[in-house]
């Protein structure tokens, strides 16, 4: 399925949707970004294996955004990466994940996606997060 048309699907639209309106409550953020993390480890060494680390970056950004402690970071960055995970939750959306095998492409498609578009900001949080530790 091409890049295109996930992102002009309505799943995408609605995921879309759906981070806007987590941006305007954190408690809601945090907790969408706990359950996204449960499924993300579910299928860690399956279909997420080549996306894990940097899926795992971004559900961290995210959880630091919700929390406070990290906002240098554009509006619109952070609802593309909040879309692609609210599409990555998702149970129906392009590719339905009941299908083994090809229920997460659309997902890693998207998510590899807003990685690609979003690096600069990612990265950048990344160099913050390291001198956090």
């Amino acid at each position: 399925m091409k890049l295109k048309k996930i992102q002009n699907s309505r799943a995408y639209f609605s995921a879309k949707q759906k981070a806007q309106r987590f941006l305007n409550d954190d408690e809601e953020l945090q907790s969408f970004t706990d359950k996204a993390m449960a499924k993300a480890l579910k299928h860690k060494d399956g279909a997420l294996k080549d996306v894990w680390g940097s899926l795992t970056g971004l559900l961290r950004l995210i959880k630091a955004y919700a929390i406070g402690e990290y906002r240098d970071i554009s509006w619109q960055t952070l609802v593309m990466i909040i879309s692609a995970v609210v599409y990555f939750v998702m149970p129906i959306d392009a590719i339905p994940d009941i299908l083994l095998g090809w229920g997460f492409l659309d997902d890693i498609s998207i998510l590899t996606w807003v990685m690609a578009s979003s690096k600069t900001e990612i990265d950048k949080y990344r160099e913050w997060e390291e001198e956090q530790q």
